[in-house]
């Protein structure tokens, strides 16, 4: 190849690479000013804001989105007497069972779940993921929560 024509071909890529990226801004922009994508750190910055006023401040939270994840779930809050899950207050009497599981499939990447089962029969699944420290860190948390109530989990 000749010298103008590896300028030409440079110009070329670089001009495409500018349009798709102007394109991409422009649908992003759209999208937002259409109110069809909200940010995720909005939507857990305001999640938490009302936390507090309902509840107080939280000992500790502990942010459950998962990176690709379509859909938003809310960060668990801990207080020192009950913790608030997928926006539920839940108390150590509402509790009869924390574990975590491994939803996937043998042909795809590990995704984890911390399951809750309350007293009522109903149980509350909390999408963690691939990463099992975290999940075996929230059962253990959620234990010690409730373990001051004389609960065994």
């Amino acid at each position: 190849m000749d010298i103008p024509s590896i300028i030409l071909s440079v110009l070329i890529a670089v001009v495409v690479t500018a349009l798709v990226i102007v394109y991409r801004k422009q649908r992003q922009h759209s999208l937002l000013s259409h109110g069809m994508v909200v940010a995720s750190n909005s939507d857990e910055e305001s999640y938490l804001q009302a936390s507090e006023r309902d509840y107080g401040v939280p000992d500790e939270v502990v942010s459950v989105h998962t990176f690709g994840s379509p859909t938003y779930e809310p960060p668990l809050l801990f207080y020192a007497d009950f913790v608030v899950v997928a926006e539920q207050k839940l108390t150590a009497e509402d509790i009869t069972d924390v574990t975590f599981n491994n939803r996937s499939n043998p042909y795809t990447t590990n995704d984890y779940q911390v399951v809750v089962t309350c007293a009522d029969g109903k149980k509350l699944s909390i999408a963690i993921g691939n990463d099992i420290d975290k999940a075996k860190y929230i059962v253990q948390r959620l234990s010690a929560v409730f373990a001051h109530s004389g609960n065994e989990m």
